[in-house]
């Protein structure tokens, strides 16, 4: 620092005997003699491991809301605005490499009857497990949404023809038909 002959602001953590550790915001600035050497430094310390601590909430507060405002609360799958995105992409992409896509759309049958009977505690019970067997029947590459209420959507890359996407439906009811 003092070889730039320049006023520097850097952040330091200080540990204390008493075993409290602070984060300084420091600003130092050399002082020169008539000889041009350095005679000392001048630092004005403040502490700011609190703002730090906020600043760091607020991040993950960001990053939570992002998540949500792309992602189904109850399932965490994405939501219809991300998928309209993935799909948009996926499209142009498909274009691009002059390969097809998938897009299969799951409505879930009487679906109403087991909330209006049984409770929206049982149907939203029913929703994240209808969720997790859509993640675990599909590729990895693959993206599975939420698009509200009872209906799903799988969009997939990659998939060379109908035949294959035929095969793709094939594997996903062989997986929700297991016990």
């Amino acid at each position: 620092m003092l070889e730039s002959k320049e006023t520097r602001i850097n952040e330091e953590w200080v540990n204390y005997p008493d075993g409290r550790h602070i984060l300084l915001s420091t600003l130092k600035t050399p002082f020169y003699g008539e000889d041009n050497c350095v005679h000392g430094v001048l630092g004005i310390s403040r502490d700011i491991t609190e703002q730090k601590k906020v600043e760091e909430v607020l991040r993950q507060q960001e990053r939570s809301l992002r998540h949500l405002a792309h992602h189904d609360a109850l399932t965490g799958l994405p939501n219809r605005l991300l998928m309209i995105d993935r799909l948009n992409k996926s499209i142009q992409k498909a274009h691009r490499a002059e390969t097809g896509l998938a897009v299969l759309f799951i409505d879930l049958d009487n679906f109403k009857e087991i909330n209006d009977s049984l409770g929206h505690t049982v149907g939203d019970q029913l929703l994240k497990v209808v969720s997790k067997r859509l993640m675990e029947s599909v590729r990895a590459e693959d993206t599975v949404a939420r698009l509200g209420g009872d209906e799903f959507t799988i969009l997939a890359e990659n998939v060379a023809n109908p035949m294959a996407a035929s095969l793709l439906v094939e594997k996903f009811l062989a997986h929700f038909q297991r016990q």
